[in-house]
C-alpha cells in the first residue's frame, strides 16, 4: 500500500480494501483543522480538492462535515473522485454482501452533497431497471433499498415517478417477487391506494401465519429504521387506513393487539398504527 496520497478502496487489491493506513488519518485531521475557516475551500486548487477528497472516505459514520463546502467550490473535483467511486462500489461483486457503505454515507449526507451523486445513483438504478431483478442480482437488497431511499428523499418529481412506475411493473407479478420488501413501500408512499391494492391482492394468495411472508412484509412496511410508510402522510384517508388494517388483509391472528388508540400492532413485526 502506498504510504503516500491515500489510496481510494477501488484502488486497492482485494485483500486490503478494507484497510488504511494510520498515517493518512493525521491528513485527515489537518484537513478538518484547516476547514474552519469558511473561505478555505476556495483557496484550493482542482488537483488539491481531488487530493482532499481522497480524505473523505477515511471519516467513520459518515462523509466529514468540510466536503460540504468543497462540494460548494469544487463540485467537478468531488464528482470526479468521489463519484466515480459511488459508482465502482455499486457495480462491483456479484452477491448481497456486497453492501456499499459508500451509498449508506451519501444516504445520510447534507442536501448540498447529496446532490451531486443523485445522477450517478439515477443512472445505476435504471439501469437496474431494464434486466429482470434475480437474488443473485448485483445490486443487493440494502443497496437497492438504499438507492430507491435517496430518490425518493433527494430526487426530483421525474426521478419519483421513475420509482412508482419500477415498483408497479415488478410487483405486478405479485408479492413473492425478488426485493418486494423494498418495492411495495416505495409504492405506498409514492401511490397509497395503488401500493394497497397490490398489498390486499398478495396478502389474498397467502396462508395466515404470525411468521409467513405476509406478514413479515406487512411489518416491513412500518419499520422506522428503514424506508417505513408514513400513515400521516397526504393520500392516506380513513377509509384506505381501514384497508391497512392486519384484521381487513386477512393476518389477523392472536399476537396482533389492539391499543387505545384502535391501532394493531405486533412486537414481533413492529407493526404500529
Amino acid at each position: 500500500m502506498h504510504a503516500g496520497k491515500p489510496t481510494l478502496r477501488s484502488e486497492r487489491p482485494d485483500h486490503e480494501k478494507g484497510t488504511f493506513l494510520v498515517r493518512w488519518q493525521f491528513g485527515l485531521a489537518a484537513i478538518s483543522a484547516e476547514a474552519e475557516d469558511p473561505t478555505w475551500a476556495k483557496r484550493l486548487c482542482e488537483e488539491e480538492a481531488e487530493l482532499a477528497c481522497r480524505y473523505a472516505p477515511l471519516e467513520l459514520n459518515g462523509f466529514p462535515s468540510w466536503l460540504e463546502s468543497l462540494a460548494i467550490v469544487h463540485p467537478a473535483a468531488v464528482d470526479r473522485v468521489l463519484g466515480e467511486e459511488l459508482t465502482i462500489s455499486l457495480r462491483e461483486g456479484d452477491d448481497d454482501s456486497n453492501y456499499s457503505m459508500f451509498l449508506q454515507n451519501v444516504s445520510h449526507a447534507s442536501a448540498v452533497v447529496a446532490a451531486l451523486f443523485i445522477p450517478r445513483i439515477r443512472a445505476w438504478l435504471r439501469d437496474l431497471a431494464k434486466i429482470d431483478a434475480t437474488p443473485n442480482n448485483p445490486a443487493s437488497k440494502q443497496n437497492l433499498q438504499q438507492g430507491v431511499e435517496i430518490l425518493l428523499k433527494a430526487g426530483n418529481n421525474d426521478d419519483r415517478r421513475f420509482i412508482e412506475t419500477v415498483a408497479a411493473e415488478r410487483l405486478s407479478k405479485g408479492l413473492s417477487v425478488p426485493f418486494a420488501t423494498v418495492w411495495l413501500p416505495a409504492l405506498i408512499r409514492l401511490n397509497p391506494v395503488a401500493g394497497v391494492e397490490v398489498l390486499e391482492a398478495g396478502l389474498a394468495q397467502s396462508a395466515v401465519s404470525t411468521e409467513g411472508s405476509g406478514a413479515q412484509l406487512f411489518g416491513s412496511l412500518f419499520d422506522s429504521d428503514r424506508m417505513g410508510v408514513n400513515l400521516n402522510a397526504p393520500g392516506f384517508t380513513p377509509q384506505l387506513l381501514l384497508r391497512l388494517r392486519p384484521s381487513r388483509s386477512g393476518q389477523s391472528n392472536s399476537s396482533l393487539v389492539t391499543d387505545d388508540l384502535g391501532g394493531t400492532y405486533s412486537k414481533r413485526l413492529r407493526i404500529s398504527f
